[in-house]
This record gives structure tokens, sequence and C-alpha cells, in this order.
């Protein structure tokens, strides 16, 4: 492996990707409480069918990731 100097690009996914989880999702997941009431009456809509929207979603993502992790292959992850 050529030493150049550069930091690994993989490196910057991870960083990037831990920023976005911070910044973006964990806010929207720890305070859904706050936006259901302003929601579902701008949609008029009931708070039961948002929440079950927001569940149905976050059971998604986590199959998803699931789904995106077991795709790829062991030896992938390991760096020499």
């Amino acid at each position: 492996m050529k030493k150049d100097g550069k930091i690994f690009y993989g490196w910057w996914i991870l960083f990037i990707s831990i920023m976005i989880i911070t910044f973006l999702y964990a806010p929207i997941a720890n305070l859904v409480f706050l936006f259901i009431k302003p929601v579902t009456e701008g949609l008029k809509m009931e708070r039961a069918d948002f929440m079950n929207h927001y569940t149905i979603m976050a059971l998604a993502l986590m199959v998803a990731a699931l789904t995106v992790t077991a795709t790829i292959p062991v030896p992938a992850l390991i760096t020499n």
C-alpha cells in the first residue's frame, strides 16, 4: 500500500456518516414528540397514524441497515 500522507478515503466516509447520524438522524429520532401535534394538525391526520408511519419508517431503516451490512463481505472490512 502506498503511503503518500493523505488520509484514507474510507476514514472520510466514516467521519461523514458519524456526523450525519449525530446531527441529522439523532435529533429527529429523539425529538419526534415535539412535531407530532403541529404536523398532525397541519396534515389533518390522527396522531396514531403519524406514529404508525414513524414506527414503520424506523423498522424499515433497521431492516435496510441489516441488509446492507449483510451484503458486505467480511474480508472487505479488514484492511492491512
